[in-house]
């Protein structure tokens, strides 16, 4: 049930495109239900002249959570290339409330994986090593 979900909120949400001069690296998309309801945040990396640039946006009852973007330090991307190679190698399932279903596309291939084990909390992180530092 909740892949069918996560596949309709997938086909729906999407982000508008920005300029065509903008190469796109990765596009994350994550679904979270919880208790609280269902957030939907995409986080879409960009090169532009030899500049990484991140773009957030949500929907959901997600509140506090706005858009943002930021170009990226060599730092900031690494964390990025690692919490990739994490989610590739994330072990699904769980028993938490709260799940979050991951849809990374990259390079022409799709990564679809969903986490409730309460543990992880990639996309939380990931975020706060883009956007707060």
């Amino acid at each position: 049930m909740i892949r069918i979900l996560s596949l309709i909120l997938f086909a729906t949400f999407s982000l508008k495109s920005f300029s065509q001069t903008k190469e796109q690296l990765s596009q994350l998309t994550v679904i979270k239900f919880s208790c609280h309801g269902v957030d939907t945040m995409s986080l879409s990396l960009f090169r532009e002249n030899d500049i990484i640039s991140a773009q957030f946006a949500s929907k959901g009852s997600n509140v506090g959570l706005t858009p943002k973007s930021s170009s990226l330090s060599s730092k900031q991307y690494a964390y990025y290339q690692q919490f990739v190679r994490e989610l590739k190698k994330l072990k699904e399932g769980g028993g938490c409330t709260s799940v979050y279903v991951y849809r990374l596309d990259e390079k022409g291939k799709a990564v679809e994986k969903a986490d409730g084990n309460c543990e992880w909390f990639g996309i939380e992180k990931l975020l706060k090593e883009l956007f707060l530092e």
